[in-house]
């Protein structure tokens, strides 16, 4: 064949199809048996007729080609595009094909998914079942559906579902065809509606679904259906006004007009059961939009009879409260968690004189001696802290415009939960209590004033009377001793004279003893520290346990009360220590301030147990604590540094106009 094809009176280095097609047909006509000759306007008739039904076929094959490509364009869209993932993979896992959905499902771009193994795609828990699956599906022919736990590009878990197909490729080799898509969204509503559907199942109130304008109920759960006693079947088409006591019914017409006009209306009525009984109920109904936009009505019932029940009694109790709160001596009030107190009862607000108005929040503390306020403000502070009862004495302003004293005891209340809400305190009415009992303490402060006198007086007429006694005995013993000769006569005369000299030593003696513990003349000639330091080596001599004592002193002397009450109250410290402390030293301080006048008594003994409460037997401390609070001091009980106890008694120091008065 020449190279070159003569074409439209040209030569033509390169032949197009149509010549090439020419070439074909003339080289195939030289080998057909020639026909016999015919006319030519025959032969062209025939060669038009042809030529016509070669254009129409092409024109056929033209739209066909056109129909195709549209046809491989739109299921080009459809399968790049499709809701679902769709993906290929050989006999050994990897990726051949996959439209771009898949590939935005696990998040990569598809050329890089490409020849990639699959399981690199399939979260570890899913692994051994994926692998399972994959041979099962390459060893049968057919379908297959799993949910598998993927984990995509970014590291995020989904649950997906697969549909694989087993399919035999034009070269033999087995492949899978696999659509996927995300259920992870659609898993976890189901799972929300199961646990909504039990929850509306096992909810101790009732709930139903109807519909707004013929109230007819669609759904029930099984509390609604026991709370009327039906049954959930029977519920169903049941019409819900039937479920009103007729004291109730009469109300419908306003609870549906306020659910049309608001969407939502709460209320409470009484609901009637099948068998005819009633019971009291709280009401919930709300309107919401339904499937097409259909309004569905929702109903939440609450039987409240144990609620009504323990307001009833709720009632009655704070009515017996309130009598006897009222009828009662007793001043009442209580508090809230924010201390305010809230309540008094009539007895309170009778001996003030003044409102519940007045009085509530902290109107009642304008009642309080402005002397006793912060004390009490401090104590009832600290209880609410600590949340324990507490006990406090103030003046209260009686109705009359004098003060008197009450004794106020407050007590934690709290609720059915046990929790904290607040104090409830009675007050008692203590104004002859606190008289007799000043009475009593300016009595045994007499008494006490009246012994040491007594005391001083027995001491002085031992000195001077008994002591002048054995004194003469003593001189009289000694010149009967000088008078009598020295001889074998005289021999037990003078034995007896030695004798009755001894017992008058000793009775001087004693008697010096009982005249110290009377009262120690050193107290009124030397002052008390000088009878402090006196009693410390007296108790060192009899007892052995070391005693020192420590004074800080910036001013004079000091009266008389004072200073025999912290003497005693020494020598009651050191006879509890010698008696009962096993101590082998003692530490004795004694301040004497501006204001004010302290002393320290601390050994190293075993101390007191915790929790020791003074009792009344125990006359000692008893003792020591009158003597201090006669004077207006305190004395405390305790710890000391080194271990044992510690008895520290604080006395305030007189006016200067009242200091010669108390000498």
């Amino acid at each position: 064949m020449n190279r070159f094809i003569r074409k439209g009176g040209s030569l033509s280095e390169k032949p197009n199809e149509q010549d090439l097609l020419r070439v074909a047909a003339e080289a195939k006509l030289a080998h057909v048996p020639k026909l016999p000759p015919r006319p030519a306007e025959v032969l062209l008739h025939e060669l038009q007729v042809y030529q016509i039904e070669l254009e129409m076929q092409n024109e056929q094959l033209r739209q066909t080609q056109l129909a195709l490509e549209e046809s491989r364009d739109r299921f080009m869209n459809l399968y790049e595009f499709a809701p679902v993932g769709y993906l290929t993979l050989n006999e050994q896992g990897l990726i051949s094909e996959i439209n771009l959905t898949g590939a935005a499902l696990l998040k990569r771009e598809r050329g890089k998914l490409l020849h990639k193994r699959f399981n690199l795609f399939v979260a570890p828990e899913s692994h051994e079942r994926w692998h399972v699956q994959f041979a099962d599906l390459l060893r049968h022919a057919g379908s297959q559906s799993l949910e598998l736990v993927l984990k995509n590009g970014d590291g995020e878990i989904m649950l997906a579902y697969l549909d694989c197909r087993h399919h035999v490729a034009d070269d033999k080799q087995h492949v899978l065809r696999i659509s996927f898509s995300d259920i992870t969204y659609w898993r976890k509503a189901e799972e929300s509606m199961r646990e909504w559907q039990a929850f509306v199942e096992n909810a101790t109130w009732g709930m139903t679904i109807g519909e707004v304008e013929s109230r007819v109920i669609r759904l029930a759960n099984p509390a609604y259906a026991r709370m009327h006693g039906y049954t959930v079947e029977e519920l169903h088409n049941l019409q819900a006004d039937v479920m009103y006591a007729p004291e109730s019914r009469a109300n419908l017409p306003h609870y549906v007009e306020c659910v049309r006009k608001n969407g939502y209306h709460s209320f409470e009525c009484v609901r009637l059961r099948k068998d005819g009984s009633t019971f009291p109920a709280e009401v919930d109904i709300s309107v919401v939009d339904g499937i097409g936009g259909k309004a569905t009505v929702m109903v939440n019932v609450k039987d409240i009879t144990e609620r009504k029940l323990a307001k009833l009694q709720l009632i009655e109790s704070e009515h017996k409260f309130g009598i006897l709160a009222d009828s009662g001596q007793a001043l009442i009030w209580t508090s809230g968690t924010d201390k305010l107190r809230n309540y008094f009862n009539q007895t309170w607000l009778n001996f003030t004189g003044r409102s519940l108005e007045q009085e509530i929040g902290n109107g009642w503390k304008e009642g309080v001696h402005p002397d006793d306020l912060q004390r009490c403000i401090g104590v009832y502070t600290a209880a609410f802290g600590r949340r324990e009862k507490f006990s406090m004495d103030y003046r209260l302003m009686h109705r009359d415009g004098n003060y008197r004293w009450v004794q106020d005891d407050g007590c934690p209340r709290y609720n059915s939960k046990n929790e904290f809400v607040g104090y409830i305190g009675y007050c008692l009415d203590i104004t002859v209590r606190k008289k007799m009992e000043r009475k009593m303490r300016e009595l045994a402060s007499h008494l006490q004033t009246v012994r040491e006198e007594e005391k001083t007086r027995i001491a002085r007429e031992l000195h001077d009377e008994l002591g002048g006694t054995l004194t003469a005995l003593k001189l009289d013993n000694y010149w009967l001793a000088r008078k009598l000769p020295a001889n074998e006569e005289t021999a037990l005369f003078s034995e007896r004279i030695e004798s009755m000299s001894q017992l008058i030593d000793n009775a001087v003696g004693v008697t010096r003893r009982i005249i110290s513990d009377l009262r120690p003349t050193i107290l009124d000639d030397l002052g008390l520290l000088a009878a402090l330091e006196w009693q410390a080596v007296q108790f060192n001599k009899h007892t052995g346990i070391e005693c020192r004592v420590t004074c800080i002193e910036d001013q004079g002397g000091l009266d008389k009360p004072r200073s025999i009450a912290l003497f005693r109250i020494l020598q009651e410290s050191l006879n509890n220590v010698s008696r009962h402390s096993g101590a082998s030293k003692v530490e004795i301080e004694f301040i004497h301030g501006q204001n004010e006048l302290s002393l320290t008594v601390s050994d190293n003994g075993r101390g007191i147990p915790d929790n020791h409460v003074v009792l009344p037997s125990s006359y000692g401390m008893l003792g020591m604590t009158e003597r201090a609070n006669q004077l207006g001091g305190r004395i405390s009980f305790g710890s000391s540094p080194s271990g044992g106890l510690s008895v520290v008694v604080t006395l305030p120091l007189p006016d200067k106009n009242n200091r010669e008065k108390d000498e």
